[in-house]
């Protein structure tokens, strides 16, 4: 190695190491975050007595989790595949939509998060409620 240039033997390896690390290890874990995270989504957005309850804000959590999960397998998993399996048409497409996957990944995290702000002042507002007035 001279000057940060790598040998064939030494990209095949850190191409064998990505994929198994963010194609197979962390595309499981995001589809098992996107099968779970769905499932959460619809009890507590569908279910009557969750819509008026603390719970509420946790479904929009959860869909956004979703989504967020969907985003990692289209922008992390997909060029990682296309390069080892070396499918140029496949690295095409993903440049095609990167950009704008990338956009709502970031406005995914934000939705997510502002949610959970959202559930915490909820909380903290229905205990204080029945703490001090009891």
């Amino acid at each position: 190695m001279v000057c940060g240039i790598f040998s064939r033997e030494e990209k095949d390896n850190l191409l064998q190491k990505r994929f198994v690390l963010v194609s197979i290890f962390g595309g499981s874990i995001a589809l098992f975050g996107i099968i779970a995270n769905a499932f959460l989504a619809v009890i507590f957005l569908s279910k009557k007595n969750f819509r008026h309850s603390p719970y509420f804000f946790l479904g929009f959590v959860a869909l956004f989790d979703t989504l967020l999960d969907t985003v990692y397998v289209m922008l992390m998993s997909i060029p990682v595949l296309a390069e080892f399996f070396d499918i140029k048409k496949l690295y095409l497409i993903w440049i095609s939509y990167a950009r704008t996957t990338f956009l709502f990944g970031q406005v995914f995290k934000i939705s997510s998060v502002l949610c959970l702000i959202h559930a915490s002042l909820e909380r903290y507002k229905l205990t204080k409620h029945w703490t001090f007035t009891g």
